[in-house]
């Protein structure tokens, strides 16, 4: 029998393949210069790392998007491969030629070309079919898993996890950055900031409420959408809200500078229920813009793999469940109560407070857990209560003096790390959830590169801003202003 035709159809009908590895490294590398650009303090270049960064997060997802619907197209291509492999060794082996030893070292070499990492599985498969185990129609089936590829290599999957962390991180910077460049800016005002209050919170209310429309609109679309997904096509509603957010998110920003400038105007005038009801608005903008980030980086995930012949499973179970799942589920936030009201609650109770920081620490105990404290305090009333973190930086992320925070948890008398009776701020049971709340399970897509909930914990806040104060031993974190604090501690991708 003459193999050689026959090997030569094999290797040309082999997929090309294609190296991620340098792409990872670019943009892990530009991730790190977006890093360095917020810890110089210079706004207007950590703008430019930013959308440099975004701009490379978004080539490279196209990039990745392609090459995913390219191997989709290469699975029919590996099962066609498959048949051949099994078909070809098949009438070798039968015809007891001299040459296996030949063919099975060139088909295996042609596979560490395509596939490296599943090479041990491969070479395992065609021993098989030599040492007569299986058949080759049984191997056909094990290369083509259903017609999908043997392997996805492992820097695909790594270049994926970059592209996403270096969308995020870099909006999130474009986000810091124009909330500080708009405060700076807005500081010469400052003024006349009490005068226009009522118009900004009413302008703000208008801006911020058209925004969660529009976000919740088009995230039920992406549910109906991935209800109905075709294999292979990722809806165009993904990109929709991709673009939505790229550009709304700059001008959020600088509506939350206006926010901060005209409340603390207030607090300053002792106009404290004006100055309360504008953090409000401004903490629950706060917490819009998180949503939005996550929702952000769960679509670029969702753009590449959903192209792709293999699935990660947790994308493939929401695609599954999509149909099925509630599109919200309440969160438990508990009673809302006056601060004044705290120390009155009942022991195990479930409460909501809220107020703007006085001051904010955190500590880490012998054994290592991290614990952080704030002190809020009510405008109206001068009435004060602390509440307390485990495991969250609160400081560190972005929660500053001046925020206005509301946080859900149990009145403590001995609370975490000791000292004064607290709110222990409770954790969100999101993976509960997300069993049942399509929005849920779409925010946790994303929480290798971003959390709307610091480790789960429940509370949200109005961003303030980012000011550095070195002393001799570096920052002096007691009286740094952390506002952009998770771009320099929280790390690219968990």
């Amino acid at each position: 029998m003459d193999i050689q035709p026959s090997l030569n159809g094999l290797i040309d009908f082999y997929p090309a393949a294609t190296s991620m590895g340098a792409l990872h490294d670019a943009l892990i590398l530009q991730l790190s210069g977006v890093r360095d650009s917020v810890g110089t303090r210079d706004w207007k270049a950590a703008k430019i790392a930013g959308l440099s960064c975004l701009g490379l997060g978004m080539s490279s997802n196209m990039i990745l998007s392609m090459t995913a619907k390219g191997n989709r197209a290469q699975a029919a291509v590996q099962l066609e491969l498959a048949s051949r492999v099994s078909a070809f060794l098949d009438d070798v082996i039968s015809a007891n030629d001299s040459h296996l030893d030949e063919a099975m070292a060139i088909i295996v070499d042609q596979h560490t070309v395509v596939s490296p990492d599943t090479l041990p599985e491969f070479q395992a498969l065609i021993d098989s079919i030599v040492a007569g185990t299986i058949t080759g129609a049984e191997l056909t089936q094990a290369i083509a898993g259903q017609g999908e590829p043997l392997g996805f290599p492992q820097s695909f999957k790594l270049a994926v996890e970059a592209s996403t962390a270096a969308r995020v991180r870099g909006l999130l910077t474009i986000y810091h950055a124009e909330f500080n460049i708009a405060l700076d800016a807005l500081s010469t005002e400052a003024s006349n900031a009490e005068n226009t209050a009522d118009l900004v919170g009413s302008l703000l209310t208008s801006a911020f409420s058209a925004f969660r429309s529009s976000l919740n609109t088009m995230l039920q679309t992406i549910q109906s959408d991935l209800a109905n997904a075709q294999p292979g096509v990722a809806p165009e509603s993904l990109q929709v809200l991709a673009c939505f957010v790229e550009s709304e998110l700059p001008m959020m920003a600088r509506h939350a500078a206006v926010a901060r400038m005209a409340y603390d105007a207030l607090r300053s005038a002792g106009a404290g229920q004006r100055a309360e009801k504008l953090g409000r608005r401004a903490a629950e903008a706060g917490r819009m813009v998180r949503e939005a980030v996550a929702s952000y980086g769960s679509s670029s995930l969702l753009s590449i793999w959903m192209r792709a012949p293999s699935i990660p499973d947790e994308i493939r179970e929401l695609l599954s469940d999509a149909g099925d799942l509630a599109f919200d589920s309440a969160i438990p936030n508990g009673k809302d109560i006056e601060l004044s009201q705290l120390s009155n609650s009942l022991p195990g109770t479930l409460v909501e407070v809220s107020g703007f920081v006085e001051s904010i620490s955190a500590m880490r105990e012998p054994s290592g857990k991290l614990i952080s404290r704030a002190t809020l305090v009510d405008p109206s009333s001068g009435a004060k209560g602390d509440i307390v973190a485990v495991f969250v930086h609160m400081a560190h992320s972005g929660i500053t003096k001046g925020s206005y925070v509301r946080a859900s948890g149990v009145f403590d008398f001995t609370p975490p790390g000791g000292g004064a009776p607290a709110l222990h701020i409770d954790s969100i049971p999101i993976a509960k959830i997300a069993e049942k709340s399509f929005r849920m399970r779409f925010y946790r897509l994303c929480r290798p590169y971003f959390q709307v909930w610091p480790n789960r914990a429940n509370l949200f806040w109005s961003p303030g801003p980012h000011n550095l104060v070195d002393d001799i031993d570096g920052i002096n974190e007691s009286s740094s202003s952390f506002g952009a604090g998770e771009l320099l501690f929280q790390p690219f991708i968990r």
